[in-house]
């Protein structure tokens, strides 16, 4: 068994329960889950290679909403909890029956006329580095990591 963790993001959490449902029906365990708020201090560790206005408009996004930050346990649970949310940032690139095409935005917004906010409605890690990067932030919010 391994470990990975996810963030419902503000624009995902009207879907949180169909979005833990599938979480589940493809294999993992939720072993802990809480609903925060996150501050620009965890933001900016979360997404640290954003620079300057697109650091703010992201924090924009997020200001004020609630979150739901999870660790989830299985099989591969890295690359598991991949293919369910979807390999791309862009929710259009995504398969099909992906968290991020189920209910990710159909056109991603410009921020600033050179990055995308892509509105894909979950954040996880893609790899062993992020993960233990994400993980570090989670620790201090979750008990289980």
């Amino acid at each position: 068994m391994s470990f990975s963790m996810y963030i419902i993001k503000p624009e995902g959490m009207g879907y949180r329960k169909e979005i833990r449902d599938i979480l589940e029906r493809g294999g993992l365990q939720i072993i802990d889950a809480t609903e925060i708020i996150l501050t620009n201090e965890i933001l900016d560790g979360l997404y640290d290679n954003l620079q300057g206005n697109v650091r703010r408009e992201l924090h924009r996004f997020f200001e004020d909403q609630s979150v739901e930050i999870g660790i989830v346990k299985g099989h591969n649970a890295l690359s598991r909890l991949v293919r369910i949310t979807g390999k791309d940032t862009n929710p259009a690139k995504c398969e099909e029956g992906t968290i991020r095409k189920m209910f990710g935005w159909s056109e991603p917004l410009l921020l600033h006329g050179r990055y995308y906010y892509f509105g894909n409605v979950i954040h996880r890690p893609k790899n062993i580095r992020e993960l233990e990067h994400d993980l570090a932030i989670a620790k201090r919010y979750l008990i289980k990591c």
